[in-house]
């Protein structure tokens, strides 16, 4: 709603609770010809932040390791063939990182600091925020890398979905 038209005066004009917000309210002085009156600094419910949270740290771990080689949480592991060795390219600082086996792993919680963008679109919200990974090669050695991540999170049958794209692997911490 845009506009509500109204008799001169004091008017409490109310927002009523929402997925992602509290209810509240303003006093709009609607003696002036043109009042304007509007909830532009309503921050979002605690209850959306956290399962806004909740689902981007749950979309964030879903991912297919068969399909990509850097999910978070899985063990991938080099084929047993004599002779070979199997490495990992194209990581910021590092030329080449022989592996037998290797995970990617989340340091820290990703959502710490994120920012949240409500569109004018119903039942979607962004977010994005800076993330750390750490990859343990052999079980003993690791490196430390940092990035970026985004997510679009749709608001369904009382829940958020969060579909991330994180590139946490961006740059050498």
């Amino acid at each position: 709603m845009t506009s509500v038209q109204a008799i001169a005066g004091f008017h409490t004009v109310a927002m009523l609770r929402t997925p992602f917000y509290d209810a509240t309210s303003m006093l709009v002085n609607a003696v002036d010809t043109s009042p304007n009156a509007g909830f532009q600094d309503t921050k979002l419910s605690a209850a959306a932040l956290t399962a806004a949270g909740a689902a981007i740290r749950t979309g964030a771990n879903a991912c297919d390791a068969t399909q990509y080689s850097d999910c978070p949480g899985h063990t991938y592991r080099a084929p047993n063939r004599a002779g070979y060795i199997y490495y990992l390219t194209n990581l910021p600082g590092y030329p080449e990182i022989d592996y037998t086996t290797y995970v990617f792993k989340y340091t820290g919680d990703l959502t710490t600091g994120m920012t949240l963008v409500v569109p004018k679109d119903q039942g979607l919200m962004y977010a994005n925020g800076t993330c750390a990974v750490t990859l343990t090669v052999n079980g003993s050695h690791t490196y430390r890398f940092k990035g970026t991540w985004g997510a679009n999170l749709t608001w369904t049958n009382g829940a958020f979905q969060a579909s991330v794209f994180a590139n946490c692997a961006k740059s050498k911490a």
